[in-house]
């Protein structure tokens, strides 16, 4: 086996078309099913055209491109497929063999609260894991069943997904995998600005340097390696409570769901800690027994056994491992949460985000010998009570996936690394309420929602000032919030975002940093650039009104709504009047009570927000009536429409006039009612 990558320490030879993973069985992710025969068929004219987007550089090279997208994340393929479709020649370069990131890389439990909430590019890969299911086992399978609307899938499934998003627009995509930055180029623009005009890479398989130049970059990849190394600011680690004045900030100890004594809120460089996301099968004609590591080291689990024999832990599920159910007797495996012994090694990965090749190898190694180290413990050691060994020995590596890779993910779960210092950073508040509502703090300059928890699994393991609590772990609910075009722009180099990295405080990225997320900001910032491109101008000039519409034309969100959806005839005129301020003094705080999240449905989700819905359907009365219009600086009749007909009249006429984003006094004074202080978000320089 060969080191090649960063994340990714495995065989050479992925190739787009040519993995195991991706045959005869394809499938594009729209709902259109493909007989055997047309499989065939375009299958001999993808072989004709490996040379233009197979893995590698390509046969024809070409050196210069509309954009750059380093990372093949989820994050940067919704990037760059969104930017394709604009009409951009786009180019995806992965330090790795493999696309996808973490999502086709072991993490097959998506990270989202409500459905509502995920639109867009996003949702577009969950229904093309429906549609793959729905073809391969029939639309009333247990498989169907069990990837629940497309967000729990197998790895390979997703990887599959991703390569039919690319191939899709292969006319406009070019693809180079095994490509490692060397150095970006940036050069002085007068007015001490600078642009970023092109990146050195290295082919991992050949060691040729590969210069690519382009007229706009994304950094899509985990670590923000593209942003450091154009010189962009960034920051690692954690900010003291001081630095923003929110409460999870620095060094804290909770438990119980408060804040214990001793949480000084004392910055430092700590990360959050990571782990791999390891995908496993317990049936017995597809597991792979796990093999002791060479490196195993049984006096790491000690205390866990004490935990046991103690009668503390009872079983494995969700007292030491976080285990969800995916299709075809598959599971993931992630560190759980306050656990005293899971598969995290708390302060063994701080050296990652700025690390070089070899310190991300080493550390990849040492998280990898620990998880199997832990399984096979789990498994096999002869302390353990029967239960325990029976119930870890259901499982073993799945034979049919990550075969190239000896059937263990070839990415470790990369949680936090550097974050970029922009103009503008995101903090905690900005998931809060806004004062006097029930919807959390509204920002006009949108791009993104976000529904999940701020998250962290901590940075330290357990000291003697409490020997039974993680420090820095920490789980605190938010309200579904939005998430300003500003925190992707780096504040000192042009021709640059980054959706992934983002500007934001330790604890906010705690809460951004989920891929649902990271993918709806990836499709922003591909729309973003095609406009930038489109209208000459800087990205930093372009309209964010002009983003939201193109957004909301994609059947992406800026604002959440819960009876508005895609698809519906008031959706795009509900996500601009959202967006921009209209509904946030339909239901005040004062007249309702606080209801949490919405019904539980299953694993980690719920249905809709309560008091988050627009009531399209209600017939307009006299007092909204006059409260939009006067916002909207119009006098539109009201009399026989609903909510929704009048929004849609409202927004034409708004059009038609060429008054969008225009702002009344009124509309004025009401963004500024329920918005947070800018000068409180602003990074001083």
């Amino acid at each position: 086996m060969k080191n090649n990558g960063t994340r990714s320490f495995q065989p050479e030879g992925f190739s787009i078309i040519q993995s195991q993973d991706y045959k005869e069985d394809m499938r594009p992710v729209n709902n259109k099913l493909m007989t055997n025969t047309m499989i065939r068929s375009i299958w001999i004219v993808l072989l004709i055209c490996i040379p233009l987007w197979a893995s590698g550089t390509p046969a024809f090279k070409k050196n210069s491109y509309d954009l750059l997208v380093y990372g093949a994340t989820p994050a940067g393929i919704s990037s760059a497929v969104s930017a394709a479709r604009e009409g951009l020649e786009v180019a995806i370069v992965e330090e790795s063999d493999r696309i996808g990131g973490m999502v086709a890389g072991g993490m097959s439990n998506t990270d989202f609260k409500s459905f509502e909430s995920v639109q867009g590019f996003y949702k577009e890969f969950m229904d093309a894991i429906v549609a793959y299911y729905e073809e391969k086992y029939g639309p009333g399978s247990q498989q169907v069943k069990d990837c629940y609307r497309g967000a729990w899938y197998e790895p390979h499934v997703a990887l599959e997904v991703f390569q039919n998003f690319i191939h899709q627009e292969r006319s406009k995509i070019t693809l180079y995998t095994q490509h490692r930055l060397a150095k970006a180029l940036v050069k002085e623009e007068g007015q001490g600005k600078r642009r970023l005009y092109a990146a050195d890479f290295q082919d991992l398989r050949s060691q040729k340097p590969v210069q690519l130049t382009s007229r706009v970059f994304v950094d899509a990849t985990y670590e923000g390696d593209l942003m450091a190394s154009a010189g962009v600011s960034y920051t690692v680690g954690r900010e003291s409570r001081f630095k923003y004045g929110e409460r999870w900030a620095g060094r804290i100890y909770f438990k119980d769901r408060r804040l214990q004594l001793g949480s000084t809120g004392e910055g430092d460089k700590r990360v959050q800690c990571y782990n791999f996301r390891i995908c496993m099968s317990k049936d017995p004609g597809n597991r792979i027994p796990i093999e002791k590591p060479a490196n195993y080291n049984r006096s790491e689990f000690i205390p866990l056994l004490e935990k046991i024999q103690s009668g503390e832990i009872t079983k494995i599920d969700w007292q030491i491992i976080g285990i969800r159910g995916i299709p075809n007797n598959k599971a993931d495996f992630n560190d759980k949460l306050y656990s005293p012994v899971s598969l995290r090694l708390m302060g063994e990965n701080d050296e990652w985000p700025e690390g070089d090749p070899a310190t991300r190898r080493r550390i990849f190694n040492r998280f990898k010998d620990y998880s199997l180290g832990l399984i096979w413990f789990l498994q096999n050691d002869p302390e353990l009570p029967k239960t325990i060994r029976d119930e870890a020995l259901q499982w073993g590596l799945p034979k049919d996936e990550f075969q190239e890779y000896g059937n263990f993910p070839p990415f470790l779960y990369v949680r936090e690394a550097r974050r970029m210092v922009a103009d503008y950073v995101f903090i905690e508040p900005g998931t809060q309420r806004a004062p006097g509502a029930v919807r959390a703090v509204l920002n006009t300059r949108s791009i993104a929602i976000n529904d999940y928890s701020m998250d962290s699994h901590g940075v330290a393991p357990p000291d003697a000032y409490y020997p039974d609590v993680t420090e820095g772990a920490f789980n605190y609910y938010v309200l579904p919030y939005q998430i300003p075009y500003d925190i992707i722009i780096p504040a000192d180099v042009e021709g640059l975002l980054v959706p992934v990295c983002v500007s934001a405080s330790h604890v906010a990225f705690c809460s951004i940093r989920m891929e649902p997320t990271w993918t709806a900001l990836g499709q922003a910032a591909g729309i973003a650039a095609a406009l930038s491109l489109q209208q000459k101008v800087s990205l930093e000039q372009v309209k964010v009104l002009d983003i939201q519409r193109k957004l909301h034309q994609k059947g992406a969100v800026t604002f959440y709504i819960t009876d508005v959806l895609p698809g519906h005839p008031a959706f795009e005129a509900a996500q601009y009047f959202g967006t921009h301020g209209f509904f946030h003094s339909l239901i005040s705080s004062d007249s309702v009570a606080f209801e949490g999240r919405g019904e539980y449905l299953i694993g980690q989700w719920h249905g809709p927000h309560p008091h988050h819905q627009v009531g399209v359907d209600q017939i307009m009365d006299n007092q909204l009536a006059a409260h939009w219009n006067e916002l909207a600086g119009q006098k539109l009749d009201h009399k026989n429409k609903t909510r929704g007909q009048f929004l849609i009249e409202l927004y034409d006429l708004l059009k038609s006039k060429q008054e969008l984003g225009k702002v009344s006094e009124a509309l004025a004074e009401q963004v500024k009612k329920y918005s947070l202080d800018k000068s409180f978000l602003c990074e001083k320089r």
